[in-house]
């Protein structure tokens, strides 16, 4: 299947006439190649910051109806598919929607971006759903820009067998130079977002800058679905690229567990984030200082060893929260372990670590020197496949963690689940080495708005690192093997679910519509 990335420069709404013209020019050059689909930009007419005035709002949307009929006729004219980004309105609301017509010219979708961002909410109203439309090469879904950043939202798509999902985009980003420019989702999310959907992602951003406002990413991209780029536009320059891809590589992923993710569809004010992040705190209640700890070991006797060795100097750098390597496999992390640890550490001081029990399952465990070890192992579903919850420990009153093994990490909602029941932080204990763990993690901090403190195997060189709620890393160890690294970990920002004015990823779910990702 041959796919056309339509990249145009961002205009401002007063320029509306001279953008769809542009935008029929640029369709009937990129015909030129003969693709199956052709994808604009998100809001590609009649810009993206539509109202500066409510007449020039009102004049430019007049004009969406006309394009998107000669868009229709374009379409039909060169049997083409054809998704563009287009401001409509529709029963006397605006949409920031995508328009998808099929080779004969006949509107078969119309999706509406429901995860608005930002100053959306000025003029949009978000849309309802999503679903995947059939074409010759496979079913295929639309959803729009922020709607990447929300994993239930491809993950419908893919459930509903989209093997291709178009992503119309205003990407923003900020540098000194266009080569620089970068953005959370171009680096990482969507790349994760077509791993864990096993689909292909196809973006189509703008570039240049709308108004002196609005700065655009450009680098318009597709994302195969083992998550790697395979194809992208520069940072610049409106432009048109051709990309060849194989939708029977495509194997949407079914791993909906409803007993372990009921939390994703229950009304926001049931569930423990929303009076979570409702609730006053002292500032010195809600940060940690956390040491991260590598080291090998062949014994119980010599990780125990190891782990007092660890905690008497996480004491003297007051890391009330110390992260040790998970324990081999080759022996077992029994009572004594766990009592022994518990025994050594100072008051108000925790540990954590895991280890295989005696019935050869992963677990997780909170240690403290003044009540019994917390088991969190079954938080997954890899080593748990009965489990029935989600565990969270509450370490203080203010801070609450979580735990998760492997490739778990590329299960969205382990992390969200966990998100919305109040974990702060989730120590994910990895043994794994490809590249795409990294952006796993990054993409579950951020589309959470929470710490991920990795603690990496130990039997080779590797890392162990914080990622903060942004996605960047607040501390690593060296790719060394035994190291310790310490930073705080200030779960004021893991309270804090906002990522733009107007976009906030608690306040802002849809839980009726996520629902149906656990329907037969």
């Amino acid at each position: 299947m041959r796919l056309a990335l339509i990249q145009i420069r961002g205009d401002t709404v007063y320029q509306y006439a001279d953008t769809a013209s542009r935008i029929k020019a640029l369709i009937e050059k990129a015909c030129a190649d003969k693709p199956d689909i052709i994808l604009l930009p998100e809001c590609a007419y009649p810009s993206y910051l539509i109202r500066p005035e409510q007449e020039i709002m009102e004049e430019s949307l007049a004009g969406s109806e006309a394009l998107l009929k000669a868009v229709s006729e374009l379409a039909r004219r060169n049997s083409v598919y054809i998704c563009i980004g287009i401001a409509v309105r529709r029963e006397g609301s605006i949409f920031n929607a995508a328009v998808t017509f099929d080779r004969e010219g006949r509107q078969i979708d119309l999706t509406a971006k429901t995860n608005l961002w930002h100053f959306d909410d000025r003029w949009f109203t978000p849309g309802s759903g999503y679903a995947a439309f059939d074409t010759e090469f496979g079913r295929i879904g639309t959803m729009i820009c922020a709607d990447g950043r929300i994993p239930e939202i491809a993950g419908l798509l893919a459930k509903d067998g989209a093997k291709l999902i178009l992503d119309p985009v205003n990407l923003v980003a900020a540098a000194e130079k266009p080569e620089q420019l970068s953005n959370q989702q171009y680096e990482f999310i969507l790349q994760e977002r077509a791993r864990e959907n096993g689909v292909y992602i196809a973006v189509s951003d703008k570039c240049g800058v709308e108004g002196n406002v609005v700065s655009f990413l450009g680098r318009s991209f597709v994302v195969d679905p083992e998550g790697v780029m395979i194809a992208q536009c520069s940072p610049d320059k409106e432009e048109i690229r051709i990309i060849e891809i194989d939708l029977s590589r495509s194997k949407p992923v079914s791993r909906r567990k409803e007993a372990l993710f009921g939390a994703m569809d229950k009304p926001t004010e049931e569930l423990p984030v929303a009076e979570i992040c409702r609730q006053s705190y002292n500032v010195e209640d809600l940060v940690v200082y956390t040491m991260l700890a590598r080291f090998k070991s062949a014994s119980a006797e010599e990780y125990l060893e190891k782990a007092l060795y660890y905690a008497k100097n996480a004491w003297i750098l007051r890391a009330r929260l110390l992260i040790l390597p998970e324990a081999p496999q080759s022996f077992v992390l029994d009572e004594s372990v766990l009592k022994s640890l518990s025994g050594e550490l100072a008051e108000g001081y925790f540990a954590v670590l895991a280890g295989t029990s005696a019935s050869g399952a992963r677990k997780a465990f909170v240690v403290s020197n003044w009540e019994p070890a917390q088991e969190i192992g079954s938080i997954g579903l890899l080593n748990l496949p009965n489990a029935s919850s989600i565990k969270i420990v509450q370490l203080s009153s203010a801070i609450r963690l979580g735990a998760m093994f492997d490739e778990e990490i590329h299960i969205p909602e382990i992390a969200r689940t966990a998100m919305l029941q109040g974990a702060d932080i989730i120590v994910h204990f990895d043994a794994s080495t490809d590249d795409s763990t990294l952006k796993a993690i990054k993409t579950r901090s951020a589309e959470n708005k929470i710490f991920i403190a990795r603690s990496a195997s130990a039997a080779r060189e590797d890392c162990s690192s914080i990622t903060n709620p942004d996605g960047a890393r607040v501390t690593t160890t060296l790719r060394a093997e035994e190291h310790s690294a310490a930073a705080y970990v200030n779960t004021a920002l893991s309270k804090f679910k906002s990522v733009v004015p107007g976009t906030d990823i608690v306040r802002g779910r849809s839980p009726d519509l996520y629902g149906r990702l656990f329907s037969s």
